[in-house]
């Protein structure tokens, strides 16, 4: 019986470190619990750039960090667009999660290339970012 107990009691503390591994790597790290960037096009050459990141907590600053919009030319892709933190709607303070969408209008039948980082800047001044790059063709 005393085996018994013991195996029992080996089982369920592997299990308990096994979950709270599990929940600590579905966390994106110490500043981000959650991204998530996307795009939708338009019929009339308008791409809608979605972001959005939650923070871990209050952080003291969060949202897309950048957003470059690339053209192809000719297999040669040249910068049409950018955004940065700085720019309206892109970060916001003192909060826990910020999401926002971007609009951008190109050339319907152009292949467009889209890199979006999102960033969480905890009160000590950590950061961490994530990026996702889309290559779209504009309708």
């Amino acid at each position: 019986m005393k085996k018994i107990k013991s195996c029992i009691c080996l089982i369920l503390v592997c299990a308990f470190f096994m979950a709270s591994a599990t929940l600590a790597s579905a966390r994106a790290s110490d500043q981000i619990d959650i991204g998530d960037m996307n795009f939708t096009t338009m019929d009339d050459g308008g791409i809608a750039i979605k972001f959005s990141v939650i923070g871990t907590f209050i952080m003291n600053r969060l949202g897309a960090e950048s957003i470059y919009i690339y053209e192809n030319n000719a297999g040669n892709w040249r910068l049409a667009d950018s955004f940065d933190k700085d720019d309206p709607n892109m970060s916001d303070f003192n909060a826990v999660k910020y999401g926002n969408t971007v609009y951008f209008y190109g050339e319907p039948g152009k292949e467009y290339k889209i890199v979006v980082t999102i960033f969480a800047e905890d009160q000590g001044g950590e950061s961490d970012s994530r990026s996702k790059t889309f290559y779209v063709t504009a309708r």
